[in-house]
């Protein structure tokens, strides 16, 4: 199964890199380097800032964590 995951992290990791070096080189070739870098950075914060809201560990609210807990416990006491 990890295998499979890995190959679809390297398909997307080695498949996007040459759309978005191409990307970034027609941007560069028309507003110079450091305009692009700066252009880079600024989709990368907003980026992040969309996905934010995914990447934070306290999503589950407390009836379900609680839930899982119990769960958790019955568990442990049959092993």
């Amino acid at each position: 199964m990890r295998g499979r995951v890995m190959s679809y992290v390297a398909m997307a990791y080695f498949g996007m890199l040459p759309l978005g070096s191409l990307l970034i080189g027609f941007v560069s070739q028309h507003t110079g380097a450091p305009n692009a870098i700066f252009y880079q950075g600024i989709i990368a914060l907003i980026i992040a800032a969309l996905f934010s809201k995914f990447l934070t560990k306290d999503r589950l609210d407390k009836k379900k964590a609680a839930q899982f807990s119990d769960e958790e416990a019955t568990i442990m006491e049959k092993i």
